[in-house]
């Protein structure tokens, strides 16, 4: 019972002097965690340019839709294959994922709160940005993941520039 006491009472202490958990998560979040999180955006836009295909401005997909008759139907983003789609599907839930961690590391910190704002922002950008792989549009896709990026950036600056 004595060693119950102290211990609460050591634990309290310490939470109470900064030095808890609160500490910890922000310093992995600038260490590591965004950095990487960062890094693995930018390789898949890296990658993504490759199938990005800007929409042509004079003859845009409605247009293409609109004109067609009877059992056509359009293929509008042919740059993705299925397997393509399936694998982007999956890694946008897996940072859909990670931004939750995120969310979660910064909660108990009230001096972030523009920071989880911004993270919503990433978690919106990454959710058009899966919508757009399952239809196969490169062009949208890249444009919210770029989004997603400069979010994460802006969340970098704000949690990890006073440090």
């Amino acid at each position: 019972m004595k060693h119950r006491k102290l211990l609460l009472l050591a634990t309290t202490f310490i939470f109470s002097a900064g030095f808890g958990t609160c500490a910890t998560p922000v310093h992995s979040i600038c260490a590591s965690t965004i950095p990487k999180f960062e890094g693995e955006i930018e390789a898949t836009l890296a990658t993504l340019e490759g199938f990005r295909l800007e929409p042509d401005k004079k003859k845009g997909p409605s247009r293409a839709i609109a004109s067609l008759s009877g059992d056509e139907t359009p293929d509008l983003y042919e740059s993705m294959n299925q397997d393509e789609k399936d694998f982007w599907s999956r890694w946008a839930r897996r940072r859909l994922s990670d931004v939750q961690q995120f969310l979660d590391d910064l909660d108990p910190h009230p001096a972030y709160r523009k920071q989880r704002a911004e993270l919503m922002n990433v978690a919106n950008e990454l959710v058009s940005f899966h919508g757009y792989v399952e239809v196969g549009d490169t062009w949208q896709s890249y444009k919210h993941l770029s989004e997603a990026r400069k979010h994460i950036l802006a969340i970098y600056a704000g949690v990890c520039g006073s440090q």
